[in-house]
């Protein structure tokens, strides 16, 4: 087919350039045509078939168990008491306090008379004559030398390097990891089932998501960078040194010198001595005395009281229950099923084919027309 539209399209374009030739064959030469091809895109319509899934509802018989809840009446056995009042005896001991005298034996601290004996040290004192030396203070002006240290002060430059920091701003390239959303297609595989709801295979359909995805971002940013700069100071420094000068000085010197001289002393000495005092001495003698005690004895007697007993009988009463039971009853489901359906669609698909073209040289190309779509 398209080898004979392009024969037919060379044949009017050669029988178009002798029309051309013919008219114009008074006004000058003729030209000779010359044919080339030149690639042309047109649209095609194609038919392509579609499958779609489509929804289908089919009511489906499900068996389920309902409750169903009757009232029932049944027998409960109760234990009711009963009570009655019963006179009981019984045997109290009292307690009787009675006061018994007794007798007792008592040690008391008593204090004697007793003679004793000590020994005395008596001090003894008489005087004696002693000598001794006693260190008698002098003084002299004596005239003695001695060197001392002057201190003398001058002026000094001196001059020291210290390092200055001086900020510089550059521009530097920072890089940031930037996040883009960006449109993904997948294919997804969607089960389909028949009427019994048995898979009979599966559809795939396009699923359009979206991702973030990384990428590199570079700006510019200024930094400010300290860089060092030596820096040279001169300043005067007081310097101190010192001399030795030698001075004369009078000075007070102390000194001591040995006297003897006589005194009279008092010396005392100690001499023992026996003497025979009184003394008081506390010793334990026993005494017998009567003292009363009180003494507990119970006494035992008899008393009447009443009491409240309870006895329990069994009464059978009637009582109603809920039972609940299970029926099973058919209802019906809806039950959901996708089936895939085919349809034929119609598109127009660009198509390149390749054209002849008859070029004459006074004339011009002359391109013979072609319809859009076939």
């Amino acid at each position: 087919m398209k080898r004979l539209l392009m024969g037919v399209s060379a044949l009017v374009l050669l029988a178009s350039a002798a029309n051309t030739a013919k008219a114009h064959w008074h006004c000058g030469p003729v030209c000779a045509p010359t044919v080339q091809y030149q690639y042309v895109t047109e649209y095609r319509k194609v038919c392509r078939t579609v499958y779609d899934t489509v929804p289908v509802t089919v009511h489906v018989d499900r068996c389920e168990t309902v409750p169903v809840t009757v009232e029932q009446e049944y027998d409960v056995c109760h234990t009711v008491p009963v009570t009655r009042e019963e006179e009981r005896t019984a045997t109290v001991y009292k307690n009787v306090i009675e006061n018994v005298p007794q007798k007792r034996t008592v040690y008391r601290c008593v204090t004697e008379k007793q003679k004793a004996q000590r020994h005395l040290c008596v001090p003894v004192t008489r005087m004696v004559e002693e000598t001794y030396v006693v260190c008698v203070p002098t003084t002299s002006i004596e005239k003695r030398s001695y060197t001392e240290c002057v201190p003398v002060t001058r002026k000094e430059e001196r001059s020291h390097v210290s390092t200055v920091w001086k900020t510089v701003h550059e521009v530097q390239q920072r890089q940031q990891v930037c996040y883009t959303t960006v449109p993904v297609h997948r294919v997804v595989h969607t089960p389909c089932y028949d009427s019994c709801g048995r898979c009979c295979g599966h559809v795939a359909s396009t699923v359009c998501s979206y991702e973030t995805v990384p990428h590199v971002q570079t700006y510019n940013v200024t930094v400010a960078r300290c860089i060092p700069e030596q820096v040279v100071h001169k300043y005067l420094v007081d310097i101190t040194t010192y001399q030795h000068v030698t001075k004369s000085v009078d000075i007070t010197v102390h000194g001591t010198r040995h006297e003897t001289r006589k005194r009279s002393v008092p010396v005392t000495h100690y001499e023992n001595k026996v003497e025979v005092h009184d003394v008081d001495v506390q010793v334990m003698r026993p005494f017998e005395e009567t003292y009363t005690v009180q003494v507990c004895r119970q006494v035992p007697e008899i008393q009447k009281y009443r009491v409240q007993v309870t006895e329990y009988r069994t009464e059978v009463r009637k009582a109603k229950r809920h039972v609940t039971t299970y029926t099973t009853r058919t209802v019906k489901v809806p039950v959901t099923t996708y089936q895939c359906v085919a349809r034929t669609v119609e598109e127009c698909v660009p198509v390149t084919v390749c054209v002849p073209v008859t070029v004459c040289a006074p004339c011009g190309p002359v391109v013979a027309p072609r319809p859009c779509c076939y």
